[in-house]
């Protein structure tokens, strides 16, 4: 009797760990989804959402991004099998006039191919909803690229413009960043 009540103590809370944050993202793509029908007719060209009372209807070409955001699990097969979350993910999809939608495997089928040309297929451990802004991400990415290229052409400006053309003839060495720290420098050192 003693090793059934370790079995309780141990896999009720196991068990309990393991599918809350299952549970969690299905009441959250739930609460977004409610009362919300979706409806792509590509004979029309047409995307029909409503939410609630409102019917909102959009020309496929009016799709600024399509962001399809998965579970990690769906990337390997094996997982797949075992993985409570393996089916959870939603659609992120934006259009030219700032309109934004969350769409939840409730809506759309996540697993399959994109439906929309120009897709991104983006991979989490856990797919919660993220309402940060694309445009402010790629903002910030753009800043960091900056920071850093400014930094290696401090780091690369007391280097030759021998040693910097032969950086540049070893260029597949080197990161991206790098390769426009030297150009702009090598530009400078020519002009100057």
């Amino acid at each position: 009797m003693k090793n059934s009540n370790s079995l309780y103590v141990t896999g009720i809370p196991f068990t309990i760990l393991l599918l809350l944050p299952s549970f969690l993202i299905t009441t959250f793509y739930l609460k977004e989804n409610y009362k919300t029908n979706f409806t792509v007719d590509k004979k029309k060209n047409i995307i029909e959402i409503k939410s609630g009372k409102d019917l909102k209807t959009y020309s496929l070409d009016q799709i600024e991004s399509s962001i399809y955001n998965r579970q990690s699990y769906q990337k390997d097969f094996f997982w797949d099998t075992f993985s409570c979350y393996a089916d959870l993910g939603y659609l992120d999809l934006t259009f030219k006039n700032n309109d934004r939608y969350f769409l939840s495997c409730f809506l759309i089928d996540i697993t399959k191919e994109p439906i929309f040309e120009n897709s991104k297929i983006k991979y989490s451990f856990l797919p919660f909803i993220d309402r940060t802004d694309p445009k402010l991400i790629k903002e910030k990415a753009e800043k960091q690229t900056t920071k850093r290229i400014e930094k290696l052409k401090i780091n690369y400006s007391a280097k030759t413009a021998t040693e910097l053309n032969e950086m540049l003839n070893n260029e597949s060495k080197y990161q991206k960043e790098a390769i426009i720290a030297i150009k702009e420098i090598l530009k400078n050192k020519n002009v100057g």
